[in-house]
């Protein structure tokens, strides 16, 4: 009977087998070694569409439960350079610093910014590594000192990866930029 159905109606089977791949993470293995994308698995005759998985709904991305505080560019809560951040970046609005998370990851503080992303491109000091004394943190750069102060310290507040970065840092691309300046050759 079962095989009659799928016979009868392939967009039926491919729907089922859709839902049922991507269900347990989009990959398929069948035992046979690496998984592979189930959008590109040919099912007896006919390959499941990526459209078809398009059309699932997505799930939810990663969150975690943060404490958050605020900082500004000043020597005393940086370095002797505050306009420049961990990975070489300038300063700017929607720059955070955390050391649970890649440089360039994107997030989002819902409960406190709405969908505004922030991007990680600061580190904070390294006490806050220590998991048996604090959760981990995240620390938003604020231009003003008035907004860090009223900003304060959030506790258990809910972040959202939107998209993991990539680890790497703006260092070369600042280097280049200096010797470009000051008129060096690579």
């Amino acid at each position: 009977m079962t095989h009659k159905l799928f016979t009868y109606y392939p967009l039926l089977a491919q729907r089922l087998m859709t839902v049922v791949f991507t269900a347990t993470f989009g990959l398929l293995s069948f035992g046979f070694g690496l998984p592979v994308k189930a959008a590109n698995v040919p099912l007896r005759g006919f390959v499941i569409p990526p459209l078809v998985m398009n059309n699932l709904p997505k799930i939810n991305p990663a969150t975690h439960t943060v404490d958050a505080t605020a900082y500004t560019s000043s020597v005393e809560e940086c370095d002797s350079d505050p306009f420049i951040t961990a990975d070489g970046s300038t300063t700017h609005d929607g720059i955070i610093a955390a050391n649970f998370l890649p440089f360039n990851t994107k997030v989002k503080i819902p409960e406190l910014f709405g969908d505004k992303i922030f991007e990680v491109h600061d580190r904070m000091n390294s006490k806050y590594n220590d998991r048996s004394k604090y959760r981990p943190r995240i620390d938003v750069w604020m231009e003003k000192k008035v907004d860090m102060r009223q900003f304060g310290y959030k506790p258990m507040i809910k972040i959202e990866i939107v998209e993991m970065g990539d680890g790497k840092t703006q260092w070369n691309k600042r280097a280049l930029a200096m010797r470009k300046e000051s008129g060096m050759k690579n």
